[in-house]
């Protein structure tokens, strides 16, 4: 004979959620919601754009970089570091056109992950072309497309928006270096896609 389970969790301690009597589970459902925003202090992941047009020198290399850090003088930072508190920068990507093919420029675009505080890194022509995910545009050749994205513990925490430049700590992005042209023109544009979680509503 099969022994009862009656006993077993008699005294059991369950939650029992007492639903609104007017709005039902909606009203249950939008619980779920606050609770959640409340929980992530109010987190928003948002994309922020820009876009770059670089125009080689005549007479010497140019070295060039976008990084986290250039995203803070974009016109919707202004917008959100008005009302959020904290922010890290989870992912950038990179689409570039040569926009001047019968301007002969050799050229060399990479990603690059680096922890600077207060200052802005630079780099050699050499070390662009080192990068693992280094590459040449070419002309009429269609864009060429580069990714970062966070990695590591450092690069997922989230910072202030203070807009004191000391206190701020940059993460990497992209650089480019590109050779000397006989006529000063437009030759590349890069449009800047990157993805950026915001947290602490003020």
């Amino acid at each position: 004979m099969a022994k009862s389970r009656n006993g077993r969790g008699k005294n059991r301690v369950t939650n029992v959620r007492v639903v609104d009597e007017f709005a039902g589970t909606d009203g249950a459902r939008v619980d779920r919601m606050l609770s959640q925003i409340n929980a992530s202090q109010s987190q928003v992941r948002v994309e922020i754009g820009a876009a770059i047009t670089i125009v080689p020198s005549t007479t010497t290399d140019l070295l060039g970089l976008f990084t986290c850090v250039s995203l803070r003088q974009q016109d919707e930072w202004a917008s959100m570091s008005s009302q959020w508190q904290e922010y890290r920068v989870r992912a950038m990507r990179f689409d570039i056109y040569d926009v001047n093919p019968n301007l002969t420029a050799f050229s060399v675009f990479s990603t690059f992950h680096e922890t600077v505080q207060g200052s802005t890194p630079n780099y050699t022509f050499a070390q662009v072309i080192d990068g693992p995910d280094s590459a040449s545009p070419s002309g009429g050749g269609g864009k060429l497309r580069l990714t970062w994205i966070a990695k590591g513990t450092r690069e997922l925490e989230f910072q202030n928006v203070d807009p004191n430049a000391d206190s701020i700590t940059d993460f990497g992005g992209m650089r480019y270096a590109s050779g000397a042209t006989s006529v000063a023109n437009s030759k590349f544009q890069v449009v800047v896609k990157a993805v950026v979680d915001f947290r602490g509503r003020y």
